[in-house]
């Protein structure tokens, strides 16, 4: 389900489950008419999150490699979370 279509509390937890288990965010059009992106949080030592990395383009820039974005992203920020002492 499209974060676009969340109507719900129960919708918006399922949704934020779904994100927190692969690791990023996607947005497809969703704040912006043509405009896509994703997003991974990064976690310091104690697992809280500190900071994002996020992409956003054109669609059609990224037509069909949005979730590739996503897990790329999500790979430089277990990175980063790591650097800051951060251990799954």
């Amino acid at each position: 389900m499209p974060t676009g279509h969340i109507r719900t509390r129960t919708e918006l937890i399922a949704e934020c489950a779904r994100i927190r288990a692969r690791g990023y965010a996607t947005v497809d059009e969703e704040f912006e008419r043509g405009l896509v992106g994703a997003s991974s949080a990064v976690y310091d030592f104690r697992g809280i999150a500190v900071a994002s990395l996020n992409v956003a383009a054109p669609k059609s820039r990224l037509e069909g490699r949005l979730d590739a974005l996503g897990q790329r992203l999500a790979g430089v920020a277990r990175r980063l979370s790591g650097d800051l002492g951060w251990r799954a």
